[in-house]
């Protein structure tokens, strides 16, 4: 029988196993906006901080988790090429890393 209490300790583990030697960087959905709409352009020296972003990324000395208030403003976004944009960029940078949700945050922060 599956146990999903096991299951979210493994995948903590695995997270943290991830996460242990890398900078975590909190963007806000103002950043990956302008981060998506420097992916448009075409000249690299339009896109300098996706550039700096991207090299942190794959250099595994940064990651860039995505938070529920930011998920939760991006599927706000009307035109759904540009949300599928921004989903994409995210999935990317993040890799599929994301901060706890805040009730379980408080729960753990404050358990005696």
């Amino acid at each position: 029988m599956f146990d999903i209490s096991q299951y979210k300790k493994e995948k903590s583990l695995e997270i943290f196993t991830l996460l242990k030697n890398r900078k975590v960087i909190y963007l806000d959905i103002n950043y990956w906006i302008k981060l998506r709409e420097e992916s448009k352009k075409i000249h690299s020296d339009e896109r300098k901080f996706l550039n700096i972003i991207t090299a942190l990324s794959h250099s595994k000395h940064c990651i860039f988790p995505i938070s529920e208030i930011t998920f939760s403003e991006v599927m706000k976004q009307r035109d759904l090429s540009t949300r599928k944009e921004t989903i994409e960029l995210i999935d990317k940078l993040s890799e599929g890393v994301c901060f706890m949700p805040m009730k379980e945050r408080i729960q753990l922060e404050t358990r005696v």
